[in-house]
């Protein structure tokens, strides 16, 4: 079963600890936790002032735990729908992994949830929808870099494919 802890650490990692303004829509963030996102989940923390042990309950119990991402045998994809998860939204994540999945063989209904028949998809086929995966979020960076507003994100979403899904491209 995949291991939260290492997949959270990793993720922190590649959020980073900086205090940032961030994109004038989310306000200010640490580890990737935006004030919009904080506030839209009824918390009130300051990212001014979370420390990575906050971060890291927080990924856990709004992320790994509602992904079920503890129940994936293969550590790699767990890390990768985490990570993807974060940045892409949870639902947006589920439906293209839910894609890839059907394309590797599975015949899923695409709903954005991880439930029990995408668990089992996953740790039956999800080496074989790997690639499938990476390169949907691949595409989706790439489309949103294309946009004036994100092409300065470009070098970050890279990083966080390669972080993600390993150093080869599809």
């Amino acid at each position: 079963m995949a291991d939260a802890e290492r997949a959270i650490r990793k993720l922190l990692a590649l959020e980073g600890s900086e205090y940032v303004e961030a994109d004038v829509d989310a306000g200010p963030a640490r580890y990737g936790l935006t004030t919009r996102w904080l506030r839209a989940a009824g918390l009130r923390d300051d990212p001014r002032e979370i420390t990575r042990e906050r971060a890291a309950e927080i990924y856990r119990r709004y992320w790994w735990q509602p992904l079920m991402l503890g129940a994936v045998t293969d550590q790699a994809i767990a890390e990768a729908l985490l990570i993807t998860a974060v940045n892409v939204g949870a639902e947006r994540c589920v439906r293209w992994w839910q894609q890839a999945l059907n394309a590797a063989g599975e015949a899923l209904r695409v709903d954005g949830r991880m439930g029990p028949r995408t668990l089992a998809a996953t740790n039956r086929r999800g080496r074989a929808a790997f690639g499938a995966f990476r390169g949907t979020v691949e595409r989706f960076y790439r489309a949103l870099a294309a946009r004036e507003r994100y092409a300065r994100y470009a070098r970050g979403w890279e990083r966080r494919v390669r972080a993600a899904f390993g150093e080869e491209t599809c």
